[in-house]
C-alpha cells in the first residue's frame, strides 16, 4: 500500500509538471494542504471526521464547486472570443466542454484521468467521473492559490487546446 508521503509526492509531481506547471516551492509549501483536500473523497473525510468526532477533514466537493465556476467562465470567455460559433449554438458548444463526461474524456486524452483516480484519497470505491470532480477541485485550489489567470491557463490546456 502506498504511504501518504508517496501519494503527496506523486501529487506534487503532477502539479509541477505540464499541463499544471505550478511553482514547486508553493506546491510543496503551505498550498499543499489545499491540493491534498482537492483529492480527498467524501467517503474518507466523513470516516476521518467520525473517528475523531470532528469536522476538520474537508472533501474535494467545496473546491469542485468553485472550480466548476472557474471552468465555466473560462470556457464561456473562450467561446465568446471565438467568432466562428453562431450565438444560438454557444450554450450547446459550451456544454461539450464543461460536462463531467466531456471533462473526463479530455483528462483521458491528456493521460491525467488514471493518475487522478490513483491519487484520490478514499475509503471505498468512487463513482463515475470522479476524476472530473477532482479536476474541478484542483482548478478551484489553483484559483485560490495562484489566481484566475493560472487556473484559466490550466483549463485551456486541458479542455480547450
Amino acid at each position: 500500500m502506498e504511504s501518504s508521503g508517496d501519494r503527496k509526492e506523486r501529487l506534487v509531481k503532477l502539479l509541477i509538471n505540464e499541463p499544471f506547471s505550478l511553482p514547486e516551492e508553493k506546491v510543496r509549501g503551505e498550498s499543499l494542504k489545499l491540493y491534498v483536500q482537492a483529492i480527498l473523497h467524501s467517503s474518507l473525510s466523513n470516516e476521518l471526521n467520525a473517528k475523531r468526532d470532528t469536522n476538520i477533514y474537508k472533501s474535494y466537493r467545496r473546491l469542485a464547486f468553485l472550480g466548476d465556476a472557474v471552468i465555466e467562465i473560462s470556457v464561456r470567455e473562450h467561446l465568446y472570443r471565438t467568432d466562428q460559433i453562431d450565438e444560438k449554438h454557444l450554450t450547446l458548444v459550451k456544454q461539450r466542454y464543461v460536462s463531467r463526461e466531456d471533462i473526463s474524456k479530455s483528462l483521458k486524452k491528456k493521460n491525467i484521468d488514471k493518475e487522478l483516480i490513483e491519487l484520490c484519497l478514499r475509503s471505498n470505491n468512487i463513482g463515475n467521473n470522479a476524476e472530473s470532480e477532482m479536476f474541478e477541485a484542483l482548478v478551484g485550489a489553483v484559483y485560490l492559490e495562484e489566481g484566475y489567470k493560472k487556473a484559466e491557463d490550466i483549463v485551456k490546456k486541458i479542455l480547450i487546446i
